[in-house]
Order: structure tokens, then C-alpha cells, then sequence
């Protein structure tokens, strides 16, 4: 079977991925090297271990500045978010303050109402007595123009009052929870509800101290974000800095590649079997891979070889059926030139009796 151009560009593109996979193992083996420079001591790779220290330096600076800046900036965001949840959980306990401050109100006014508040909180009802004072008039009203036109429009007047109850309990709790009687009213129900407002006002204390602590961690940390240099330019900053790590990242990949490739080939002077692990594999990998890499273009340069000979036969095929088809021709034209040699020997003879007979005549003539 004849070697296709296909069949050995396929190998030239293995190959050229194990030259790519060489690199990477070149550098993997002076990344681990670099750990053990002076016992293996190859004077040729010292000027690029200079630089690769110097670069890691460099990497290692930049790093500590990313992660400086990135533990600023989620610190800032942690205080930023749970400043956020301690504000919901006082809106959500405010909520629920002034829901009570309301069933204090209702539970107060429905004592009034009932004639047993006592006299002290009396004072604290005035929104209530002014809103039955005003529901009492409506209803006259209505009551004096039943049957007229005005009659309906007075009723819903009267309806809209008595829907506006709840503000006027809102507004009896709160003149109750702003005043020193807080807590005082009597009753089983007005006690379960003053005990909660109170709970909630001690977690109120510590919800504003949680928060103005919040406050002040945030200003410390963006007083350390102005102090980097960064502040309100953070992700502006990093993404550079990130971008200036890939780059020293990849120079120092360059580096570890180029150091692997010089101390590869002194290997025997300093790998042996005390040599650490880490070492040791890496070595190992980069043999391998050239050994891999040497078979491939053995491989590559037997089928060249091969596809040439092949080649080869075939022009010297078709050199042979040209010779034949040329001694055929020489053949035929050889016979084409007996056939013409005879056809001449038997003119030339023929030529020759006609100079003969001419000969014979011309002596008969002289006879005569």
C-alpha cells in the first residue's frame, strides 16, 4: 500500500503537538528545579535563574497588592451588605412597632369606650374622643337630611370617618408610647403588647449600635482603599494589575521553559537516585517526551523515505515502458529498413543490367 501525503502531514501535526508538550514539560521541569539550583549546580543556567528570581519577585509584589486590594474591597462589600440587612431587619421591626403602637391605641380606646380606662390615661385619648365627637355630628347630619339629596353624600361622609379609625388608634398608641405612662396601661392584653414594644426597642439599641459600628468599619476600610491609592477606582486597578500578572506569569513560564532546556541534557551529571520525587518526575517526563518526539521523526523520515522509493519505481516504470515502447519502434523501423535495403539491392542490380545492356548495344553499334 502506497504512503498517502495525508498519512505523513498527520504525523507532522503529532509532532508538532509534541514539541508543544515538550515545552510545557521543559518548563514544568525548571519550575521544580529552580528549587534545588545549587545542588544541581549547571553554571550555564545561572543567569536565568537571576531572572527568574527577579521576576518572581515581581509577581509575588503584585500578588500581595491584588490580594491587599481584593480583601479591602470584600471586606467593604460584607460591611456594605450587612449594614443593608440590618436596615431591612429595622424596617421590618419599625413595621412591626407601629403595628403594635396601633393595638395599644385600639386596646386603650376600647377601655375608654368601656368606661374603664383609668382617669391618668384619659388625656392620652383625645384623638379618639375628638373622632366620636365628629362621628356623632356626621350621623346627625345624616340622620336630618334623610330623604333629601344631600342624604347619601352625608352617609358616605360619615362611612369615610369611621374607616380612618385605625389612624386615630395609631395616633392614641403613639401619644402612649411617647409618654412616661408606657408600659402602665392595665390589662393582660395591653401588658403582652407593652412587652413586646419594650423588647424591641432594646433591639433597636442594638441594631443603631451594630450599625454605627458598620459606619465606622466601612470608613476605616475605605480610608484604606484611599491610603492604597484605589479608592472608587477598584475594579479599574485590579483588572490592571491582573492583566500585568498574566503577562509577568507568561514571562516567567519563557523563563522556567528556558531553564529546563539547559540543564536537560547535563542530567546525568546531577539526577540520581537520591534525587528529591518531584525532581525525579519531572525528568522523567521530559525524557519521555524526547524520546516520544525522536521516534515520531524517525516515523516521519521513513515514510518520506519510503513515499520517495515508491516514487522512484514508478518513474522507473515508467522509464521501462518507454524502452520498450522504443525498441518496438526500433524494431519496426529496422525491418522498415531491411524491407528499403532490399527493395535497393534489387533496383541497384536492376540499374546495373540496364548499364549493361546499354554497354552491349553501344558495342554493337561500334561493330557495325
Amino acid at each position: 500500500m502506497s504512503v498517502t501525503n495525508a498519512e505523513i502531514d498527520k504525523l507532522r501535526k503529532e509532532a508538532e503537538k509534541a514539541e508543544k508538550a515538550l515545552c510545557s514539560l521543559y518548563a514544568d521541569l525548571g519550575a521544580v528545579a529552580c528549587t534545588y539550583h545549587k545542588a544541581i549546580n549547571v553554571t550555564d543556567s545561572n543567569g536565568v535563574y537571576s531572572d527568574i528570581c527577579d521576576v518572581t519577585d515581581e509577581r509575588d509584589s503584585v500578588e500581595e497588592r491584588i490580594n491587599e486590594i481584593k480583601g479591602a474591597v470584600n471586606a467593604l462589600s460584607e460591611k456594605d451588605r450587612h449594614l443593608e440587612l440590618t436596615n431591612r431587619s429595622m424596617s421590618r421591626i419599625d413595621e412591626r412597632l407601629e403595628t403594635l403602637i396601633s393595638s395599644l391605641g385600639a386596646v386603650a380606646t376600647e377601655m375608654y369606650s368601656a368606661g374603664v380606662l383609668p382617669e391618668e390615661f384619659v388625656r392620652y385619648m383625645k384623638p379618639y374622643i375628638e373622632y366620636e365627637k365628629r362621628l356623632k355630628d356626621l350621623e346627625e347630619k345624616a340622620k336630618e337630611d334623610k330623604g333629601n339629596l344631600f342624604s347619601s353624600l352625608k352617609k358616605k361622609k360619615v362611612e369615610r370617618h369611621r374607616g380612618s379609625l385605625n389612624s386615630v388608634f395609631s395616633e392614641c398608641g403613639k401619644r402612649l408610647y411617647n409618654s412616661s405612662a408606657l408600659g402602665q396601661l392595665p390589662g393582660e392584653r395591653a401588658e403582652e403588647i407593652c412587652k413586646e414594644i419594650f423588647e424591641i426597642k432594646e433591639q433597636k439599641k442594638d441594631f443603631r449600635k451594630n450599625i454605627g459600628e458598620t459606619r465606622t468599619d466601612i470608613s476605616k476600610t475605605q480610608e484604606s482603599l484611599k491610603s492604597m491609592g484605589v479608592l472608587g477606582e477598584e475594579k479599574v486597578t485590579l483588572r490592571d494589575l491582573e492583566e500585568r500578572l498574566e503577562g509577568i506569569e507568561r514571562e516567567l513560564d519563557k523563563l522556567y521553559e528556558q531553564y529546563g532546556r539547559i540543564i536537560t541534557p547535563t542530567m546525568e551529571e546531577w539526577l540520581d537516585s537520591l534525587a528529591p520525587e518531584d525532581l525525579k518526575k519531572a525528568c522523567n517526563h521530559v525524557t519521555n517526551e524526547i524520546k516520544h518526539i525522536k521516534q515520531q521523526n524517525l516515523n516521519i523520515q521513513y515514510l518520506e523515505i519510503e513515499q520517495q522509493v515508491e516514487g522512484h519505481s514508478s518513474h522507473k516504470a515508467e522509464f521501462d515502458a518507454q524502452i520498450s515502447q522504443l525498441e518496438s519502434q526500433k524494431a519496426l523501423i529496422d525491418r522498415q529498413i531491411a524491407e528499403l535495403k532490399s527493395k535497393s539491392d534489387i533496383e541497384n542490380r536492376a540499374i546495373s543490367d540496364l548499364k549493361q545492356q546499354q554497354v552491349d548495344i553501344s558495342i554493337e553499334f561500334r561493330t557495325l
